[in-house]
């Protein structure tokens, strides 16, 4: 077994590499119920839709505005979007398009200056391992 820390991890937009201070992916299936005179007494149950929310913090770059490049702001659609898990050439969650929904940003006076971009997966999705071909 080889594991590895979150220190490496990184994300980019396209071919633009964000300032990252780390990522949540948040994968769901939609799962329908069935009862009906065959199933008898008990409940029976099937993955349908697949869906992603993912999280984005970043440190603010004043070099490189994100609300200009790549356009991290509410209602902007990102593409080519890749989460790595150590280092930009290993495995990656893949997302090929991703609309933000929500980009706000948090302020200590005496601390850091994050910006949390949130998103929803448009289309399909691929995980570490198995991007979207």
């Amino acid at each position: 077994m080889t594991f590895h820390s979150g220190q490496n991890g990184s994300a980019s937009v396209g071919s633009v590499a964000l300032p990252l201070v780390g990522w949540q992916v948040r994968p769901t299936a939609k799962v329908v119920e069935f009862r009906n005179s065959k199933t008898g007494p008990f409940m029976r149950r099937a993955a349908a839709f697949k869906d992603a929310a993912v999280v984005l913090d970043i440190d603010y770059d004043f070099d490189a505005n994100p609300f200009a490049t790549p356009g991290l702001v509410a209602g902007a659609t990102l593409a080519q979007v890749k989460l790595f898990v150590n280092g930009a050439a290993g495995d990656y969650w893949h997302f090929p398009s991703l609309v933000v929904d929500g980009s706000p940003q948090a302020l200590e006076v005496r601390g850091k200056f994050v910006t949390r971009v949130t998103c929803k997966v448009d289309g399909p999705f691929g995980y570490p391992g198995s991007p979207v071909t």
